[in-house]
Protein backbone atom coordinates (compact mmCIF):
# COMPACT_ATOMS: atom_id res chain seq x y z
CA UNK A 1 0.00 0.00 0.00
CA UNK A 2 2.92 2.49 0.98
CA UNK A 3 4.22 1.95 -2.48
CA UNK A 4 1.02 2.70 -4.41
CA UNK A 5 0.96 6.33 -2.21
CA UNK A 6 4.61 7.09 -2.94
CA UNK A 7 4.38 6.41 -6.46
CA UNK A 8 0.41 8.54 -6.54
CA UNK A 9 2.61 11.48 -4.69
CA UNK A 10 5.13 11.65 -6.61
CA UNK A 11 3.25 11.28 -10.33
CA UNK A 12 1.04 13.94 -9.02
CA UNK A 13 4.13 16.41 -7.87
CA UNK A 14 5.48 15.69 -11.31
CA UNK A 15 2.11 16.63 -13.56
CA UNK A 16 1.89 19.89 -11.66
CA UNK A 17 5.22 21.20 -11.74
CA UNK A 18 6.31 19.67 -15.12
CA UNK A 19 6.38 22.52 -17.95
CA UNK A 20 7.75 20.90 -20.65
CA UNK A 21 10.99 19.71 -21.68
CA UNK A 22 12.32 19.05 -17.89
CA UNK A 23 11.22 23.18 -17.39
CA UNK A 24 9.79 23.78 -14.14
CA UNK A 25 6.65 26.17 -13.83
CA UNK A 26 7.60 29.46 -11.96
CA UNK A 27 4.78 29.79 -9.44
CA UNK A 28 4.30 33.48 -10.97
CA UNK A 29 3.46 32.63 -14.51
CA UNK A 30 0.07 33.44 -15.33
CA UNK A 31 -1.89 30.26 -16.15
CA UNK A 32 -5.44 31.46 -16.25
CA UNK A 33 -5.17 34.63 -18.44
CA UNK A 34 -9.26 35.55 -18.44
CA UNK A 35 -8.66 37.56 -21.07
CA UNK A 36 -11.28 40.23 -22.08
CA UNK A 37 -13.51 39.92 -25.23
CA UNK A 38 -12.49 43.35 -26.77
CA UNK A 39 -8.58 43.01 -26.12
CA UNK A 40 -7.50 40.72 -28.65
CA UNK A 41 -7.43 37.33 -29.18
CA UNK A 42 -9.57 34.57 -26.39
CA UNK A 43 -8.86 31.18 -25.75
CA UNK A 44 -12.32 30.30 -26.07
CA UNK A 45 -12.35 26.76 -24.87
CA UNK A 46 -9.99 24.02 -24.02
CA UNK A 47 -9.31 20.42 -23.19
CA UNK A 48 -9.56 16.78 -23.67
CA UNK A 49 -12.63 14.56 -25.41
CA UNK A 50 -12.74 13.18 -22.01
CA UNK A 51 -12.19 14.54 -18.29
CA UNK A 52 -11.64 10.73 -17.51
CA UNK A 53 -9.33 8.79 -19.94
CA UNK A 54 -7.46 5.23 -19.12
CA UNK A 55 -3.90 5.16 -18.73
CA UNK A 56 -2.44 3.41 -22.56
CA UNK A 57 -5.40 5.58 -24.30
CA UNK A 58 -4.85 8.36 -26.70
CA UNK A 59 -6.09 11.42 -25.56
CA UNK A 60 -6.91 14.65 -27.81
CA UNK A 61 -6.40 17.94 -26.59
CA UNK A 62 -8.00 20.82 -28.31
CA UNK A 63 -7.72 24.77 -28.30
CA UNK A 64 -10.38 27.34 -29.64
CA UNK A 65 -9.68 31.02 -29.83
CA UNK A 66 -10.65 33.88 -31.41
CA UNK A 67 -9.40 37.08 -32.62
CA UNK A 68 -11.75 40.12 -30.75
CA UNK A 69 -9.58 42.83 -31.09
CA UNK A 70 -9.64 45.61 -34.01
CA UNK A 71 -6.26 44.44 -35.05
CA UNK A 72 -4.81 41.57 -37.35
CA UNK A 73 -3.02 38.80 -35.36
CA UNK A 74 -0.24 37.63 -36.91
CA UNK A 75 2.81 34.67 -36.49
CA UNK A 76 0.27 32.80 -34.18
CA UNK A 77 1.07 29.24 -32.57
CA UNK A 78 0.11 27.45 -29.42
CA UNK A 79 1.79 25.13 -27.17
CA UNK A 80 -0.01 22.39 -24.40
CA UNK A 81 2.67 22.48 -21.75
CA UNK A 82 2.64 20.38 -18.56
CA UNK A 83 2.32 16.72 -20.30
CA UNK A 84 5.81 15.80 -22.35
CA UNK A 85 7.79 14.40 -19.21
CA UNK A 86 5.08 11.71 -18.64
CA UNK A 87 2.95 11.31 -21.52
CA UNK A 88 3.76 9.78 -24.68
CA UNK A 89 2.99 11.34 -28.21
CA UNK A 90 0.13 9.93 -29.70
CA UNK A 91 0.09 7.97 -32.96
CA UNK A 92 2.56 9.66 -36.16
CA UNK A 93 2.57 12.91 -34.05
CA UNK A 94 5.27 15.27 -34.33
CA UNK A 95 8.03 15.30 -31.97
CA UNK A 96 10.71 18.30 -31.92
CA UNK A 97 12.98 19.38 -28.98
CA UNK A 98 11.48 16.96 -27.20
CA UNK A 99 8.09 18.57 -27.55
CA UNK A 100 4.95 16.95 -29.02
CA UNK A 101 3.64 19.88 -31.41
CA UNK A 102 0.50 20.54 -32.76
CA UNK A 103 -1.41 18.56 -35.35
CA UNK A 104 -1.54 21.01 -37.56
CA UNK A 105 1.17 22.44 -39.21
CA UNK A 106 -0.16 26.21 -39.15
CA UNK A 107 -0.17 26.09 -35.84
CA UNK A 108 3.17 24.86 -34.66
CA UNK A 109 5.65 27.64 -33.29
CA UNK A 110 8.42 25.80 -36.41
CA UNK A 111 5.77 27.10 -38.86
CA UNK A 112 3.61 30.20 -37.26
CA UNK A 113 1.74 30.61 -40.29
CA UNK A 114 -2.04 31.26 -38.29
CA UNK A 115 -3.38 34.91 -39.09
CA UNK A 116 -6.72 35.72 -37.47
CA UNK A 117 -8.46 39.21 -38.69
CA UNK A 118 -10.18 41.46 -36.53
CA UNK A 119 -14.25 41.76 -36.55
CA UNK A 120 -16.12 43.78 -38.65
CA UNK A 121 -19.41 44.75 -36.82
CA UNK A 122 -20.64 47.33 -38.93
CA UNK A 123 -20.67 44.71 -41.93
CA UNK A 124 -21.61 42.01 -38.96
CA UNK A 125 -18.60 39.88 -39.59
CA UNK A 126 -16.68 38.17 -36.67
CA UNK A 127 -13.31 37.77 -35.88
CA UNK A 128 -11.09 34.93 -37.45
CA UNK A 129 -11.27 31.58 -35.42
CA UNK A 130 -9.33 28.74 -35.30
CA UNK A 131 -8.58 25.31 -33.66
CA UNK A 132 -5.12 23.41 -32.69
CA UNK A 133 -4.93 19.73 -31.53
CA UNK A 134 -2.57 17.86 -29.86
CA UNK A 135 -2.35 13.84 -29.27
CA UNK A 136 -1.04 11.71 -26.25
CA UNK A 137 -1.05 8.49 -25.00
CA UNK A 138 -2.11 8.62 -20.96
CA UNK A 139 0.69 7.41 -18.86
CA UNK A 140 -0.50 4.01 -17.31
CA UNK A 141 -0.83 4.51 -12.99
CA UNK A 142 -1.23 2.28 -10.51
CA UNK A 143 -4.19 4.65 -8.86
CA UNK A 144 -6.25 8.11 -10.62
CA UNK A 145 -4.39 10.79 -10.88
CA UNK A 146 -5.08 14.71 -12.36
CA UNK A 147 -3.34 16.07 -15.03
CA UNK A 148 -3.69 20.02 -15.39
CA UNK A 149 -1.96 20.97 -18.48
CA UNK A 150 -2.40 24.30 -19.99
CA UNK A 151 -1.94 26.06 -23.50
CA UNK A 152 -0.53 28.87 -24.12
CA UNK A 153 -1.36 31.00 -27.47
CA UNK A 154 1.34 33.60 -28.63
CA UNK A 155 0.73 35.99 -31.34
CA UNK A 156 2.05 38.86 -32.77
CA UNK A 157 -0.82 42.51 -32.07
CA UNK A 158 -0.21 46.33 -32.71
CA UNK A 159 -1.84 49.05 -30.41
CA UNK A 160 -2.43 52.13 -32.16
CA UNK A 161 -3.38 55.68 -30.65
CA UNK A 162 -4.17 58.85 -31.90
CA UNK A 163 -4.83 61.85 -29.76
CA UNK A 164 -5.57 65.44 -30.77
CA UNK A 165 -3.99 68.53 -28.50
CA UNK A 166 -5.40 71.89 -28.31
CA UNK A 167 -3.07 74.63 -28.61
CA UNK A 168 -4.74 78.39 -28.18
CA UNK A 169 -2.92 81.22 -28.48
CA UNK A 170 -3.55 83.34 -25.22
CA UNK A 171 -5.61 85.81 -26.54
CA UNK A 172 -7.73 83.73 -28.63
CA UNK A 173 -8.31 82.01 -25.82
CA UNK A 174 -9.39 85.05 -23.47
CA UNK A 175 -11.77 86.06 -26.08
CA UNK A 176 -13.56 82.13 -26.24
CA UNK A 177 -13.75 82.17 -22.63
CA UNK A 178 -15.39 85.94 -22.31
CA UNK A 179 -17.75 84.81 -25.26
CA UNK A 180 -18.80 81.27 -23.59
CA UNK A 181 -17.45 79.79 -26.76
CA UNK A 182 -16.73 75.85 -26.01
CA UNK A 183 -13.48 74.36 -26.97
CA UNK A 184 -13.68 71.75 -29.62
CA UNK A 185 -13.99 68.04 -28.94
CA UNK A 186 -10.24 66.21 -28.35
CA UNK A 187 -10.44 63.36 -31.17
CA UNK A 188 -9.26 60.19 -29.72
CA UNK A 189 -8.61 56.96 -32.03
CA UNK A 190 -7.59 53.66 -30.01
CA UNK A 191 -7.26 50.21 -31.19
CA UNK A 192 -8.82 47.18 -29.01
CA UNK A 193 -5.50 45.58 -28.46
CA UNK A 194 -4.24 43.39 -25.19
CA UNK A 195 -2.04 46.79 -24.47
CA UNK A 196 -3.64 49.94 -24.18
CA UNK A 197 -2.35 53.47 -24.47
CA UNK A 198 -3.86 56.92 -22.88
CA UNK A 199 -1.99 60.56 -24.01
CA UNK A 200 -3.09 63.06 -21.72
CA UNK A 201 -1.70 66.56 -21.68
CA UNK A 202 -3.32 69.85 -19.61
CA UNK A 203 -5.46 71.31 -22.82
CA UNK A 204 -6.15 73.63 -23.89
CA UNK A 205 -2.14 74.61 -23.84
CA UNK A 206 -2.35 78.61 -24.26
CA UNK A 207 0.46 79.62 -26.28
CA UNK A 208 2.17 82.68 -26.77
CA UNK A 209 5.85 84.18 -27.68
CA UNK A 210 7.46 82.69 -30.31
CA UNK A 211 7.16 78.87 -28.47
CA UNK A 212 5.39 76.73 -25.71
CA UNK A 213 6.38 73.49 -23.91
CA UNK A 214 4.69 71.68 -21.96
CA UNK A 215 4.28 67.86 -20.74
CA UNK A 216 2.17 65.28 -22.12
CA UNK A 217 1.46 61.78 -20.06
CA UNK A 218 1.62 58.84 -22.04
CA UNK A 219 0.28 55.96 -19.82
CA UNK A 220 0.57 51.84 -20.92
CA UNK A 221 -1.49 49.66 -19.41
CA UNK A 222 -1.74 45.43 -19.90
CA UNK A 223 -5.64 44.83 -20.02
CA UNK A 224 -5.69 41.47 -22.04
CA UNK A 225 -4.66 39.03 -18.88
CA UNK A 226 -1.40 38.15 -20.20
CA UNK A 227 2.20 38.80 -20.90
CA UNK A 228 4.14 41.13 -23.64
CA UNK A 229 7.33 40.41 -25.04
CA UNK A 230 9.53 41.71 -27.39
CA UNK A 231 8.38 42.71 -30.96
CA UNK A 232 6.55 39.26 -32.17
CA UNK A 233 5.09 36.87 -30.64
CA UNK A 234 8.15 34.21 -31.15
CA UNK A 235 10.43 36.16 -28.96
CA UNK A 236 8.31 35.08 -26.29
CA UNK A 237 9.29 31.87 -26.85
CA UNK A 238 13.29 32.71 -27.76
CA UNK A 239 15.18 31.66 -24.47
CA UNK A 240 16.28 34.74 -22.55
CA UNK A 241 13.94 37.14 -23.56
CA UNK A 242 12.44 39.09 -21.39
CA UNK A 243 9.51 39.35 -20.42
CA UNK A 244 6.96 42.52 -20.23
CA UNK A 245 9.65 44.63 -22.27
CA UNK A 246 8.60 46.13 -25.57
CA UNK A 247 9.62 49.42 -28.22
CA UNK A 248 7.04 52.33 -27.93
CA UNK A 249 6.71 54.53 -30.84
CA UNK A 250 6.04 58.22 -30.05
CA UNK A 251 5.11 60.37 -33.33
CA UNK A 252 5.25 63.95 -32.85
CA UNK A 253 3.00 66.29 -35.30
CA UNK A 254 5.32 68.72 -37.20
CA UNK A 255 6.70 71.71 -35.37
CA UNK A 256 6.99 69.59 -32.25
CA UNK A 257 10.18 68.44 -30.89
CA UNK A 258 11.34 66.18 -27.42
CA UNK A 259 12.99 68.04 -24.71
CA UNK A 260 12.95 64.92 -22.26
CA UNK A 261 11.87 61.14 -24.38
CA UNK A 262 12.92 60.10 -27.48
CA UNK A 263 10.93 58.78 -30.26
CA UNK A 264 11.59 55.24 -29.46
CA UNK A 265 10.73 54.52 -25.62
CA UNK A 266 11.75 51.30 -24.29
CA UNK A 267 8.60 50.41 -21.53
CA UNK A 268 8.70 48.02 -18.90
CA UNK A 269 5.68 46.92 -17.18
CA UNK A 270 6.06 46.38 -13.74
CA UNK A 271 4.61 42.79 -12.44
CA UNK A 272 3.43 42.96 -16.05
CA UNK A 273 0.59 45.65 -15.25
CA UNK A 274 1.75 49.58 -16.47
CA UNK A 275 3.97 52.40 -16.89
CA UNK A 276 3.75 55.47 -16.98
CA UNK A 277 6.12 58.00 -19.08
CA UNK A 278 5.85 61.65 -18.91
CA UNK A 279 7.67 63.21 -21.67
CA UNK A 280 8.19 67.32 -21.94
CA UNK A 281 7.75 68.52 -25.46
CA UNK A 282 7.85 71.81 -27.60
CA UNK A 283 6.01 73.95 -30.24
CA UNK A 284 8.33 75.94 -31.99
CA UNK A 285 5.85 77.14 -34.72
CA UNK A 286 3.73 80.45 -34.38
CA UNK A 287 0.17 79.51 -33.36
CA UNK A 288 -1.55 82.36 -35.25
CA UNK A 289 -5.09 80.80 -34.30
CA UNK A 290 -6.94 77.60 -32.23
CA UNK A 291 -5.20 74.00 -33.49
CA UNK A 292 -5.65 70.36 -33.14
CA UNK A 293 -2.20 68.55 -33.40
CA UNK A 294 -2.31 64.77 -33.48
CA UNK A 295 0.05 63.09 -31.34
CA UNK A 296 0.29 59.10 -32.26
CA UNK A 297 1.57 56.42 -29.90
CA UNK A 298 2.23 52.99 -31.66
CA UNK A 299 3.65 49.89 -31.03
CA UNK A 300 4.07 46.32 -32.46
CA UNK A 301 4.58 43.37 -30.18
CA UNK A 302 4.28 39.60 -28.83
CA UNK A 303 1.91 38.46 -27.21
CA UNK A 304 0.72 35.46 -24.84
CA UNK A 305 -2.10 33.82 -23.30
CA UNK A 306 -2.54 30.82 -20.88
CA UNK A 307 -5.56 28.82 -19.89
CA UNK A 308 -5.55 25.45 -17.92
CA UNK A 309 -7.47 22.36 -18.64
CA UNK A 310 -8.13 19.51 -16.58
CA UNK A 311 -8.29 15.12 -17.38
CA UNK A 312 -8.16 12.64 -14.90
CA UNK A 313 -6.32 9.22 -15.74
CA UNK A 314 -7.62 6.18 -14.60
CA UNK A 315 -6.12 2.76 -14.61
CA UNK A 316 -6.18 0.69 -17.50
CA UNK A 317 -9.13 -1.79 -18.24
CA UNK A 318 -6.30 -4.66 -18.63
CA UNK A 319 -4.74 -3.72 -15.36
CA UNK A 320 -7.89 -3.89 -13.02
Amino acid sequence: MSRRISFYATASILLSLILVSGCVIPSQEPFESNTPVGSGLVIESFGSDFQEVYGGEEVTFRVKFKNTGSVKAEDVFAELLGLDQLWEPGENTIVYNGEVLPDEPECRYTIRKVMLSPPDPEKGIEGGEKICTWRYIAPQVKLSIVAEPHVRLYYTYKTLLSKAITIVPQKELIDMQNQGVPLPTETVSVTKSPISFDVTADTPIRAYGSSVTFPIVIRINNIGGGTVCGSDGYSCKKPGQEWNHFTLDIKLPDGWSFETCKNKEEIYLAHGKSQTITCKVRVSTPVTGLRQDIVKVSARYGYFIDKTGYVKVLPSIANQ
